[in-house]
């Protein structure tokens, strides 16, 4: 399970992960009106070996399960079989993302069924100094970016749209003076 607020890259992790490892992605939407407890089961049952299924913002789904008007057809109680059924296939890795950990029920996240957890958070000042890198390759200029920009603050999503839009390292450095 990924946790943490949101643009901190949970989802990017593991699309990076699918990609640098060639396996497959498989995405569920617990959400849709189409997986119910009779169903879920078919989505799992066709992954293809060597892949990563991903189950984004599932803290949405234990929020939309409790709203009586919603169109949401999996209980609970389908997802946590269909969880534990999953597990048993072969090669493949379940991922979780969530930006509110603790809306989820312990019992679907208990060890055996949660074997990892890992919290993404705002960047700090290692991260900042290495994305500084990624886009302009200056490291004198990287450990004046991190030093400038404050830790904690912003996400590697914000990060990166504001060096993506500066055409050189000063003007990412004046971009962020601005802000603080």
């Amino acid at each position: 399970m990924l946790y943490g607020p949101p643009d901190t890259g949970k989802t990017s992790l593991v699309t990076a992960l699918v990609s640098e490892l060639c396996l497959n992605l498989c995405t569920l939407s617990l959400a849709s009106a189409n997986v119910t407890d009779e169903k879920i089961g078919n989505p799992f049952s066709t992954v293809p070996p060597r892949s990563i299924i991903l189950i984004e913002d599932i803290d949405s789904f234990f929020h939309a399960r409790e709203k009586s008007d919603s169109g949401v057809k999996l209980s609970y109680s389908g997802f946590i079989n269909a969880l534990d059924g999953v597990a048993s296939h072969e090669g493949s890795v379940i991922f979780m993302t969530t930006n509110h950990p603790e809306l989820i029920d312990e019992a679907a996240i208990r060890s055996g069924r949660v074997d990892f957890k890992l919290e993404l958070n705002k960047c700090d000042t290692h991260q900042i100094y290495y994305m500084f890198l990624k886009f302009f390759d200056d490291e004198q200029k990287a450990k004046e970016f991190a030093a400038l920009v404050p830790p904690h603050i912003y996400s590697p999503a914000n990060i990166q749209e504001k060096l993506l839009k500066a055409k050189s390292a000063d003007e990412a450095i004046e971009m962020f003076k601005t802000e603080v």
